[in-house]
């Protein structure tokens, strides 16, 4: 599936990237010594502004396209089902079930989008007055590690 299909203005984010890295060159220095400039053709440069635009404009259309955990947490009077900052993302629920299949979906958009999760960073955690999560889990068909909640 391409891109452009999933999410909006991508011509328009292509355009833009393209008039960034027009013209630009690169050097390296190893050892104190710098090498022959090169063309860049692709990516971004570290920094530049564009990346965290995109990085932004991708993870909210999966947000968005991601549907509420069915057994959300009330707190108060408000309805918690994922928290987001940053480049870390949190689902909440009442069983570990509902928010299994809201990470399945979560995991399933962010792939049409070409983004990635990184697994080894991917926990789990209970927070409840009565805790039975036990060890490691099968969580959407991957093994991630349980992780205590801080008392």
């Amino acid at each position: 599936m391409e891109h452009t299909e999933v999410l909006p203005h991508t011509r328009e984010i292509d355009k833009s990237s393209e008039n960034v890295l027009r013209n630009t060159t690169c050097r390296i220095k190893v050892g104190g010594i710098r090498t022959e400039p090169f063309d860049i053709h692709g990516g971004l440069k570290q920094g530049c502004v564009l990346s965290t635009l995109l990085f932004n404009l991708v993870l909210e259309w999966i947000m968005r396209n991601t549907p509420p955990t069915r057994l959300p947490i009330h707190l108060d009077n408000t309805i918690i089902d994922r928290l987001g900052y940053a480049d870390d993302v949190d689902f909440c629920g009442e069983h570990l079930s509902s928010i299994e299949e809201t990470y399945i979906q979560f995991k399933n958009n962010a792939e049409r989008t070409g983004m990635k999760i990184n697994m080894a960073k991917t926990k789990v955690r209970e927070v409840s007055r009565t805790p039975n999560l036990v060890g490691d889990m099968d969580f959407g068909g991957s093994q991630l590690e349980a992780v205590l909640a801080p008392p």
